[in-house]
């Protein structure tokens, strides 16, 4: 398989534990999205590394007991070829557990 290629992109998070059960988090991080593979594709006098993405996260966890609650947030931006904007997104998971006892 060939190289992709690299680039710089760095990625920053951040988590805080209010109390035992509970953390929320976010993270960020933002560069190029495509490979060098591309390039032949793109519009004249543009790289693969002219287009990048931005995604802005946040998460959320909670346990107490047997009640278990994990959810995130995450927004994104693209630079899209032939696109005179950016092209954004939303995304987003939650679940809710609860375990029964006594289990079989």
């Amino acid at each position: 398989m060939p190289d992709p290629g690299s680039d710089f992109r760095p990625a920053l998070g951040l988590g805080v534990t209010l109390f035992t059960g509970l953390r929320f988090g976010a993270s960020y991080t933002e560069g190029p999205y495509l490979n060098r593979h591309l390039d032949e594709f793109l519009p004249p006098g543009a790289g693969w590394k002219d287009f990048d993405q931005r995604l802005l996260g946040f998460d959320v966890q909670f346990s107490r007991g047997y009640l278990e609650l994990n959810g995130e947030l995450f927004f994104s931006e693209y630079d899209v070829p032939t696109f005179s904007k950016s092209v954004d997104g939303t995304a987003y998971y939650l679940e809710l557990k609860y375990t029964w006892t006594p289990r079989f």
